[in-house]
């Protein structure tokens, strides 16, 4: 994470712990029945975390359109596991851009 530009660094330590409070409230969630202040703020994390990251045309990117459809399809009783779903395509972005980058890097090289 050191070699990261700045601003990639921060997209991936919102991630991490966004990832973190939805691994502890999926965890706490098994054994409670109604949602706490864990769980509500599990989902307001990702959901900073989904719409921090990226700088033109937000609606195009595939964790928001997965989190509104995922959140049309389940319901507002199931925002845990949306924000679940929302976050690990959250990631698999993540990797996509990094992965993106490194190619440009390489071809730039070349």
């Amino acid at each position: 994470m050191i070699q990261m530009d700045p601003a990639t660094r921060n997209d991936w330590l919102r991630t991490l712990f966004s990832g973190g409070l939805l691994l502890l409230a999926g965890i706490r969630k098994s054994s409670f029945y109604k949602p706490d202040a864990l769980v509500y703020g599990a989902v307001v994390a990702t959901g900073y975390t989904v719409l921090s990251h990226g700088t033109s045309n937000k609606m195009r990117h595939p964790d928001i359109l997965t989190g509104i459809v995922t959140m049309l399809s389940l319901g507002p009783s199931n925002m845990l596991y949306v924000a679940m779903i929302t976050w690990i395509v959250n990631v698999l972005e993540l990797l996509h851009e990094k992965q993106k980058v490194q190619s440009q890097k390489l071809s730039t090289i070349t």
